[in-house]
């Protein structure tokens, strides 16, 4: 009986497997993240703004 020598490549994640198969297409799509990471992100103006009209409320309720 001939046993093969071949090992067989185990990949943890899916970034290894595409890396290794599909390197254009996961380079193209890692460098779209830049673009939407911007619209993931809060405005810290509204934050900023929402932290002061619930203080001014809270103020308001507990002097009435």
């Amino acid at each position: 009986m001939k046993m093969t020598t071949r090992k067989e490549q185990l990949y943890n994640t899916m970034l290894k497997f595409e890396g290794t198969f599909f390197p254009e297409s996961l380079k193209n799509r890692l460098s779209g993240t830049d673009a939407d990471s911007r619209s993931l992100r809060v405005d810290p103006e509204k934050e900023s703004l929402g932290k002061v009209r619930r203080r001014l409320i809270l103020k308001q309720t507990r002097s009435a």
